[in-house]
């Protein structure tokens, strides 16, 4: 239901038309503009009487224009007349006859009399015959056409300009009836040039009523215009393909070319009526060349009339000077129009990523289908069927006995039930705008159920054996990333031991090791440690996908005499990343553009018309700063597309988000359940989309809380909470998220205002040097420049998965060969290239303790009793203060959890394997070649381990490192991920060193 404060009840043309306007400011797809459309057919019905006659006389210009042979002009006429009057027998029949003279538009003769005879039902047979009789018996003639129905007729106009009242037309010596009835008169003398001037001069009386009708229609048009567009698929974005008109409707994208065509020709002057239709025909997939054709068309058809125009010189005026700039603004579009990012449809290249996942793979390897999806409401059911059933057996549990013989898993899934968040958000929130509620509320209770059974059920699966017995391959896939370690599994047989490094790939494969082009993120797919980066130094950050590591990072004097601004040179090899982050640093450095503003852009997708506006003023100054320069024309392709590209609405996003993430990104709507307070439940809902051009990768995994340090939010929680207890009360996570974020754009924004900071990033990809892109000349170019920059810090992300471990050093070398650098990174892969670090290693027949061990300690039960016991991973956390905000342990599959605790046994074994395969041996330091520096010649380790964990990252198992490899520098590294802040528990912290 839509529902608009009013004050007064309409009672004209001009207030229902403002009314109008006010439902379609908060016009849907769910209201499909029906407020809109309602106003503005309720204004034209207050001059319902002005309009017939205005529709008759179009009809009797057309007839004279039919009886002349000017078949073309009489159809425009006569569709003019029945538009404006559908119940107008003599207007259908006039246009359809007319349109049966003209050759090529035979069908589209066909399609008016069709529409006509379902618009008047009840047309009388005498008429209805007459009407079929305009068609013609010969075969259907025409050529095809992409129009659905009968406003193909619209595409083309004779004479636009034809209704512009001229002076001579405008003659008082008589009064309107007498024009139209001596109009009549010479049509039965047949003297029809003399009977259509008379037609056009009583048609001259209504001209001001013709002005107000345009003016509505227009409206009406885009109302239209934007349904087509809401209910449309967004290139790049959308995950399924959008509902398509139903056959018995004129499409949206006609309907809007009919009114605004007709607004036009009822009101020739109205250039926004002709904008618009320059917009409907491009809609309609009429090419760019094409919609400025039609422009100056309309244009010199008028224009001829204007010298002789009883308008305003100034209404003329703004005609010629809006319908030139928009000519002009064509032209530049067409001449600047951005190419497509790749020739493969981003649909094609989802399909292709979706090949690649887990289960396809297994799928493939066992030469067999996929299992048919269970649909969601039959998980519903079964879910609900296997609750009911447990807690009837539980009841049925009357002895001590019995009920100690039940798993603790199953008491804790009976007696910890997660918050109802299917039930708590539309009651408290309600369902945003453009969501289905339906659908939505089926989403939730499945994420409500996932969290109802993670990680009790899971777990007691794994410590029974059951998950292992009919565990699904496509785990093993995704457990080793691939197939290729599972070759080097089998081949180790017994010689095979926990810690050992697994490595599918090998250096002498062909293909080099590389990330997949064919994936898109918003942003970083980790949180960034605070790295130290350094006043008077360059930074380089390599794979930098968004500004996340500068946000974060404490930037401080080299030395107390340092001086000059950080210099951040990012390089990635997303070329949207880059075109985004360009604008974004733009924006970030001009003072005049909000902090909020910067944010939105950054991190939401859901934007004010100030920041619309500051996005699109900073966009054109990264165009024209790039211009003359040797840009990459992907980079170009989505700075031009976002300049040229139509806005979505709030809804349209949401729902394009809501598709996507329900397709690939499911995990983030358990996510809330894992929350204390339900002031945080309800806010962990992230919107984030980009339009994007034809050809871009598909999404990936994006969740805009997982850029940022969990920790850091919650020690600012805490310390907002020690300083006034109630304080954090009203403060969700989100807007802990959002005053952090706005907070460090702002100290960003004031060090680039003091010339301080300096940004610049670039498109790039780092290679491996072997095989054929050894003497690739981009790659060697491209690591000089990074080399020739002297950074004194450098950020490699997760670039480092993406690499043979003996290739990513040689590369980390050349990049630092005049050494004095630091190297910071993360690893997310690692767990996959160590036997034993997942819970799927161990055999239950041989095994079993270690799996009980390990589950006990990731559920946060005692693994032991006594005054031996030693602590849980429950007091580890409850230390660190995350009980303050989440609930323990996480609502998530318990092979993350139990990945963690073993991370913590395993993490040292791939450290190690990475610093050995570092060491500059005989080998390494030839393949280095000039490369190879008195200056990184060494090979130091710094701080390397795990953060704490978070139910809103991605994986919670990332390693965080930094290390160099001048044998003289004296490391400075990131912070240390478990340092205490005001949210530890330093009680708790006494009690555990004793056992350390």
């Amino acid at each position: 239901m839509e529902m608009i404060p009013w004050r007064d009840v309409p009672k004209s043309l001009d207030s229902w038309k403002r009314l109008g306007n006010e439902y379609f400011s908060v016009l849907n797809t769910a209201n499909e503009g029906q407020g809109a459309l309602a106003c503005y057919e309720r204004a034209i019905q207050e001059v319902k009487a002005d309009v017939a006659i205005i529709a008759v006389l179009l009809n009797n210009m057309a007839t004279c224009r039919f009886k002349m042979g000017g078949f073309r002009t009489a159809a425009q006429l006569a569709g003019a007349a029945v538009h404006l009057d559908p119940t107008y027998v003599k207007g259908w029949f006039r246009f359809a006859s007319a349109l049966a003279e003209v050759p090529e538009a035979q069908k589209v003769a066909e399609r008016v009399v069709a529409h006509a005879l379902k618009t008047i039902p009840k047309m009388a047979t005498k008429e209805r015959r007459l009407l079929e009789g305009t068609i013609k018996t010969d075969p259907t003639t025409g050529t095809e056409s992409s129009f659905k129905s009968y406003v193909q007729w619209c595409a083309e106009l004779e004479s636009p300009g034809f209704l512009l009242v001229t002076k001579d037309i405008i003659d008082g010596s008589k009064d309107v009836d007498t024009w139209r009835k001596l109009g009549s008169d010479f049509f039965v003398k047949s003297d029809y040039q003399a009977a259509e001037e008379c037609y056009r001069k009583r048609m001259a009386a209504s001209a001001s009523c013709c002005r107000d009708v345009a003016l509505v229609l227009n409206n009406v048009a885009a109302v239209h215009l934007m349904l087509h567009h809401e209910a449309s698929d967004v290139p790049g974005i959308s995950v399924g393909g959008s509902a398509s008109d139903k056959s018995d409707h004129v499409p949206s994208t006609e309907a809007a070319l009919l009114n605004c065509t007709v607004a036009g020709i009822i009101d020739p002057l109205n250039h926004k009526t002709w904008t618009r239709r320059a917009r409907c025909l491009e809609k309609l997939g009429f090419k760019q060349e094409e919609c400025i054709h039609d422009l100056n068309a309309v244009r010199a058809s008028v224009v001829s009339k204007a010298f002789a125009s009883a308008e305003s010189r100034e209404r003329v005026q703004a005609f010629k000077s809006n319908m030139s700039a928009e000519v002009e603004r064509r032209s530049q579009i067409s001449e600047s129009k951005p190419a497509k990012v790749s020739d493969i449809s981003t649909d094609t290249q989802r399909k292709e990523r979706d090949a690649l996942q887990p289960e396809s793979i297994a799928a493939m390897a066992l030469n067999n289908k996929s299992k048919a999806e269970e649909s969601i409401d039959e998980y519903i059911a079964r879910m609900e069927s296997f609750e009911q059933m447990v807690r009837f057996g539980f009841a049925a549990s009357k002895s001590k006995r019995q009920i100690k013989s039940i798993p603790r898993e199953w008491k804790m899934f009976l007696e910890h039930p997660p918050p109802q968040i299917h039930v708590e958000f539309p009651k408290l929130r309600g369902w945003p705008e453009g969501i289905d509620p339906t659908f939505a509320q089926k989403i939730l209770h499945r994420a409500y159920l996932d969290a109802s059974a993670n990680p009790w059920i899971f777990a007691d699966t794994m410590r029974q054996g059951a998950f292992y017995e009919h565990m699904d391959p496509s785990e093993l896939v995704k457990r080793w990333h691939g197939t290729e370690a599972l070759e080097v599994l089998q081949s180790k047989g017994k010689f095979l031991k926990y810690g050992d490094i697994i490595d599918g790939r090998t250096s002498e494969s062909d293909a080099l090791p590389a990330y997949d082009a064919r994936i898109r993120s918003n942003f970083v797919n980790n949180p960034n440690r605070a790295e130290v980066y350094f006043f008077g130094s360059t930074h380089v950050a390599i794979g930098f996908n968004d500004l996340s590591s500068l946000l974060s990072a404490k930037i401080q004097d080299k030395t107390s005499s340092s001086t000059g601004p950080l210099r951040f040179e990012g390089i990635e090899m997303s070329e949207f990343a880059v075109a985004k982050c360009k604008v974004v640093a733009q924006m970030l450095g001009s003072p005049d553009v909000s902090i909020a503003s910067v944010m939105e852009v950054w991190l939401s997708s859901t934007w004010s018309e100030t920041t619309l506006a500051a996005f699109r003023k900073s966009l054109d100054t990264v165009l024209a700063a790039m211009k003359g320069t040797h840009e990459n024309p992907k980079v170009v392709s989505y700075l031009k597309h976002w300049a040229s590209t139509e806005t979505i609405s709030a809804a349209k996003a949401r729902s394009e988000f809501f598709l996507n993430i329900e397709r690939y990104n499911v995990k983030t709507l358990m996510a809330p359940a894992s929350f204390c307070r339900q002031i945080d439940r309800l806010d962990l809902i992230h919107v984030t989309m980009w339009n994007v051009p034809s050809g871009a990768p598909p999404l990936e995994e994006d969740f805009a809380f997982n850029t940022v340090d969990f920790m850091t939010l919650l020690e600012d929680f805490a310390e907002r909470q020690r300083k006034q207890k109630h304080s954090v009360d009203r403060l969700s996570v989100a807007d802990l998220f959002v005053i952090h974020i706005m907070k460090n754009l702002q100290r960003l924004r004031d060090l680039i205002q003091a010339h301080k900071l300096t940004i610049n990033v670039m498109y790039g990809v780092v290679k491996a040097v072997r095989g054929k892109a050894a003497n690739d000349p981009v790659n060697q170019e491209l690591l000089a420049r990074i080399a020739m920059m002297h950074p004194y810090t450098i950020s490699w992300s997760n670039v480092l998965d993406y690499f043979l471990p003996d290739d990513f050093h040689d590369l980390a070398r050349r990049c630092s060969m005049y050494g004095d650098c630091m190297h910071y990174g993360y690893s997310m892969n690692w767990p996959t290239q160590v036997y034993g670090a997942s819970i799927i290693d161990y055999d239950p027949k041989y095994c079993k303790q270690v799996i009980d061990t390990t589950l006990d300690t990731a559920l946060c039960f005692s693994t032991s009793s006594g005054p031996s016991a030693v602590p849980s991973s429950m007091q580890l956390f409850k230390m660190m203060g995350l009980d303050k905000l989440v609930t323990l342990p996480f609502r998530e599959h318990p092979l993350n959890a139990t990945g963690y605790v073993l991370a913590h046994v395993y993490k040292q074994h791939w450290i190690d394997h990475f610093m050995k395969t570092g060491e500059l041996t005989g080998t390494a330091a030839f393949r280095l070649g000039a490369s190879y520096t008195p200056s990184n010649n060494g090979l130091q380790m710094d701080t390397m381990d795990l953060s704490m964990p978070s139910p809103l990252y991605r994986t919670s198992l990332t390693l965080y490192m930094s290390w160099c490899y001048d044998p003289e520098l004296r490391l400075q590294g990131a912070n240390n991920p478990l340092e205490l802040g005001a949210a530890t528990d330093k009680d708790l912290m006494a009690d555990m060193l004793k056992y350390l």
